[in-house]
């Protein structure tokens, strides 16, 4: 590697770094809690409510949104664009830091919360192209190591810091969320030079039709013929669903009785919701990795899922029992699933597809996951209201319902784990790579987080 490769991947780095910062303050726990303590006042309590429904679940319904970043980015070069939209995250971190404790405050900060979700998406889409024109595998591989340590790293501690200044200097928060904003500014800068430092940036089109490329991975009619001819995939996506709406439900219900039911202080929510989980995941990550790197995805997620469960156990005993002893163990071993799944949710969907319709398949999961993120917040605030309204008092006993969601989705994947004819059977039919062949590419992501 020459002396300027280096020197564009440690920019690269400390561009993304900086820029996690600025997105760690829009975190949906985040800024739900400071939702709850400023605007409590502000609004209705059924309308607070679901509005922490919507923060919490936007950064889950803006994968919706990835289809047309995508196809945008085919339409020019992606790098370019990208810069772009790191620059309206910044510009949505202003109306946070402008926004008036009333009515006109809290549709500021809901509208600049999910607009830099919307754009975090595009951001996500286009950086992997723009990383795909620009690096080799083994490159590729590296940096998104080095990106992912640092990105859970530094929205922890911008968490951190918001529930320290919402406790202690709440009349602070507006000067610090425009210091963030200017670290994301410079984070932008440093991206612009780190693309220029490369020379001048390929069209991806010029790459659609390479092997394996992306192509127009994102068409409807791409992902609607995987729903209809592979009837495996569609299975596993099922459960999925089934699991994932569970857990996704949970979320907002839990913000909204630490708010209401603890005497936990703001920076004690924060650590719950956002801090202690993404702490977590670097803990358990690189033998998540070791494991998904040796077996098939469905015997993977066959006893990984059970783990989600076993959170939202934790976690809604908590509530029940008064017991913050539980919402501690929760937490953690939340950020335990959250590791493994992510990596099932990135490179699961290669165990089903041929190496040409793995950016189809991938697109279908991403919508998807866009479509929980519409349903299930809201989902989870409506049983919890619905339970206070029958059984004052009772509202965690509501939450029953997911747990048994998310235990019938792990069920189901130990179903499908049950049939290792069918697994083969997909192996052959589709001559992608063994699971040991992810082995080269997730070690470097191991080696950053252990």
């Amino acid at each position: 590697m020459t002396e300027t490769e280096r020197r564009r991947e440690r920019l690269e780095v400390w561009s993304w770094l900086l820029f996690a910062v600025s997105l760690g303050a829009m975190e949906g726990g985040v800024v739900s809690v400071m939702v709850k303590t400023f605007y409590r006042h502000a609004v209705a309590a059924p309308t607070l409510d679901y509005t922490v429904a919507v923060l919490v679940g936007a950064p889950l319904f803006a994968g919706i949104t990835s289809l047309g970043w995508a196809a945008a980015g085919l339409r020019g070069q992606p790098a370019r664009l990208l810069a772009h939209l790191q620059v309206l995250c910044v510009v949505c971190l202003l109306l946070l830091a402008a926004a008036p404790r009333n009515v006109a405050g809290l549709a500021m900060v809901v509208v600049g919360a999910v607009s830099a979700r919307l754009l975090w998406s595009g951001v996500l889409t286009l950086r992997t192209s723009a990383w795909r024109l620009s690096y080799d595998r083994a490159r590729r591989a590296r940096l998104a190591g080095r990106v992912v340590a640092v990105h859970y790293l530094a929205i922890a501690a911008t968490g951190v810091s918001v529930g320290a200044l919402v406790d202690r200097r709440p009349a602070a928060l507006p000067g610090f969320y425009l210091l963030i904003a200017a670290l994301g500014l410079v984070g932008a800068v440093l991206y612009r030079s780190a693309s220029r430092a490369a020379g001048p940036e390929p069209a991806l089109d010029s790459a659609a039709d390479e092997p394996g490329g992306t192509g127009r991975a994102g068409s409807l009619r791409a992902v609607g013929a995987i729903l209809r001819e592979d009837p495996g995939f569609r299975r596993y996506l099922t459960w999925l669903f089934v699991l994932d709406l569970g857990v996704q439900m949970v979320a907002a219900p839990l913000l909204i009785c630490l708010a209401d039911r603890f005497s936990l202080s703001h920076i004690e929510q924060i650590l719950l919701i956002t801090v202690v989980p993404m702490l977590a995941v670097p803990m358990v990550m690189p033998a998540f990795s070791r494991r998904l790197a040796q077996v098939h995805v469905v015997l993977f997620r066959a006893w990984h899922s059970w783990l989600f469960v076993g959170a939202l156990a934790c976690s809604v005993a908590g509530l029940a029992l008064h017991a913050p002893l539980c919402l501690w163990l929760g937490a953690v071993l939340l950020g335990f699933g959250y590791a493994g799944g992510s990596l099932a949710w990135h490179v699961g969907h290669h165990d089903f597809a041929s190496p040409e319709k793995a950016p189809h398949y991938m697109a279908l999961n991403v919508t998807l996951n866009g479509v929980r993120g519409f349903v299930a917040p809201a989902a989870g605030v409506g049983l919890y209201r619905l339970a206070e309204h029958l059984l004052p008092g009772q509202g965690p006993l509501a939450l029953l319902i997911p747990i048994g969601l998310a235990a019938w989705g792990a069920a189901g994947f130990v179903a499908m784990a049950r049939q290792p004819l069918a697994i083969e059977e997909r192996r052959d039919k589709f001559p992608s790579p063994p699971p040991a062949a992810l082995a080269p590419a997730l070690r470097p992501l191991e080696g950053a987080l252990s």
